[in-house]
């Protein structure tokens, strides 16, 4: 549950039991649902909010008074860039990543179109009126394998790969999500450890992704 200012988002994340929760269902709360709790705060680093923010950004279902009481998908836009770091530092790298694309030869387009209708086709089958499956989106690891395979070199600092601006900003809306939804899964697994010096869970937007040199 979060309020950011004109807006209070409900959601629960349903998931299987292990060592630390598997989540497998993001459903999102309807109009009855929120007479039951107060408005809270967001996090410290506005977690729960991005993930109900940008969940709404992804599935067309979301945006409307279902979704909250006082639903305004043009304050959910930009509460969401006001609120996501990694949007800012992107937006601040593609001066030099087209600069260095100017140089390479893009990746064949047909190929390219082919993995966007694919990736898009399996993402939007996640999607239903009361919030998002995850267990649908393990698909989309296939697609990518498929098209890193068709290019015979990694995707990481891949120039030549060039996507759409539509399927950039659905890329975007889906990292915030899966990101901070992994957040929660610690942070929820922090709140039952008996010591935190050894087994609480930390996450890292940049050092859990990139390998060290």
């Amino acid at each position: 549950m979060s309020q950011i200012s004109k807006l209070w988002l409900g959601f629960t994340v349903h998931g299987q039991s292990a060592a630390t929760l598997l989540p497998q269902k993001i459903k999102f709360w309807k109009s009855e649902d929120f007479k039951k709790f107060p408005p809270e705060e967001p996090f410290h680093y506005r977690t729960d909010a991005l993930v109900g923010l940008s969940a709404i950004h992804l599935n067309q279902h979301l945006k409307g008074p279902f979704t909250s009481p006082n639903m305004n998908f043009s304050f959910c836009m930009e509460a969401w860039r006001a609120l996501e770091p990694h949007h800012e530092l992107f937006e601040k790298s593609q001066a030099r990543v087209s600069s260095l694309r100017k140089h390479l030869r893009e990746f064949p387009t047909q190929t390219v179109a082919a993995f966007e209708r694919n990736f898009t086709d399996v993402l939007n089958s996640s999607f239903e009126d009361w919030g998002l499956d995850l267990e649908n989106m393990t698909d989309l690891v296939d697609s990518i394998d498929l098209l890193e395979s068709q290019m015979e070199r990694p995707l990481l600092y891949n120039f030549t790969l060039k996507l759409s601006r539509g399927l950039v900003e659905k890329f975007h809306y889906l990292h915030s999500f899966l990101f901070n939804l992994r957040t929660l899964v610690a942070m929820d697994h922090n709140a039952f450890i008996n010591d935190s010096a050894h087994e609480a869970l930390k996450v890292d937007s940049i050092s859990d992704y990139l390998p060290k040199a």
